[in-house]
């Protein structure tokens, strides 16, 4: 099954949830979507193919936004790297994909940082890069020292 294959089976949500749920699946769009995006005359790696890839990973996230778990799961996987493509894309206008992007942040607002990082260098006028500068920087949290001593005085 090629990428064009997949993405229109991931287009479906039942059948997205059912790749969300594969493993080995959600191994094999995490290992195409995190590719440099080089082509490789060897592979004939295309830019399509990696955005195809980049979108069947949204369509999977997409399908499973109400359960937590798999959500999680995907997360964890890397999936929301993403978002960099995206951001960096100057036609992409999808109001679906950044309310999805946003979804995700609001039940995961852990990942806002990692997210902001990925987006805020994209073009100007992209919505996933402008929904990833809205994100407010982190202020560095000041630093504390501690001694501790034992019974006897002596500090370590």
């Amino acid at each position: 099954m090629n990428a064009r294959d997949l993405i229109n089976f991931a287009s479906h949500a039942e059948f997205a949830a059912i790749l969300a749920t594969t493993p080995s699946l959600v191994e094999l769009i995490y290992t195409r979507q995190k590719h440099a995006c080089e082509v490789h005359a060897e592979d004939f790696w295309d830019n399509w193919e990696y955005d195809d890839y980049c979108n069947i990973a949204m369509y999977t996230m997409e399908s499973v936004l109400n359960d937590a778990k798999q959500l999680e799961n995907l997360l964890g996987y890397g999936l929301l790297n993403v978002a960099r493509h995206f951001a960096l894309n100057r036609f992409d206008l999808s109001v679906r994909r950044v309310n999805t992007f946003r979804e995700i942040l609001t039940k995961h607002p852990e990942w806002k940082g990692k997210f902001r990082e990925m987006t805020y260098q994209g073009v100007d006028g992209n919505l996933t890069a402008e929904l990833g500068r809205s994100i407010e920087e982190k202020p560095p949290r000041k630093a504390c020292l501690y001694s501790f001593q034992d019974e006897e005085g002596q500090l370590w």
